[in-house]
């Protein structure tokens, strides 16, 4: 007769830091300014950009910045992507990341970011998606993808980016409330304590 051994579940993370830098006070502006909108984190093919640029191609009449960060992975995906965003939303309202760029020089970028769309169906770009958070922005994030799942069963208030193509641009722009942009930083810092990895560590060595 055998026995089935329960699954040891031991909470496992490494160091993000993406609060360094952040301004929780900062908050999208109501002025003439184009609204910005961050898409992905890489020039890699699971970022899932065609889809979603489909997705927001019916907003290219809109006041709209749209930043796509294509500086590290495959080129030539990235040149397919810049060309396709350029073509449906003309050059003025496209800003491609094609060349690195220091992380003080990054997070600046994403002061100035209204929403951001991390359209992964797996776990990726999980740094930036914190910092965005911590920065008080409207994040989209793949049901699909496990950190969607993992936040969302931790109450941090982020949307479906694929939701989104059944969205006005109103309902898509709006900036979380103060409330919900405090609550998404305690919940984080929350998860992420760093004393929470030092226990899991100790009790790893012992």
């Amino acid at each position: 007769m055998s026995t089935i051994q329960p699954k040891l579940r031991i909470l496992i993370f490494y160091n993000f830091n993406p609060s360094e830098g952040s301004n929780i006070t900062s908050k999208p502006s109501q002025e003439d300014r184009p609204i910005s909108l961050l898409l992905g984190n890489s020039d890699t093919v699971t970022n899932n950009h065609l889809e979603m640029l489909d997705d927001l191609e019916r907003f290219k009449g809109e006041n709209i910045k749209l930043i796509i960060p294509l500086n590290y992975g495959n080129k030539k995906y990235g040149d397919l992507i810049e060309q396709k965003a350029v073509r449906m939303f003309g050059e003025d309202k496209v800003v491609c990341l094609r060349h690195f760029m220091n992380r003080e020089a990054y997070y600046r970028i994403l002061d100035e970011v209204d929403v951001a769309i991390m359209n992964h169906y797996r776990t990726q770009a999980a740094g930036n998606t914190l910092a965005l958070l911590y920065r008080g922005k409207k994040v989209f994030i793949n049901e699909k993808s496990s950190t969607y799942k993992f936040l969302k069963i931790n109450d941090v208030f982020i949307g479906n980016s694929a939701k989104i193509s059944q969205l006005s641009f109103n309902e898509f722009i709006h900036p979380l409330s103060d409330d919900i942009r405090k609550k998404n930083v305690e919940n984080i810092n929350e998860l992420f304590k760093v004393s929470v990895k030092e226990d899991v560590l100790s009790n790893l060595l012992k």
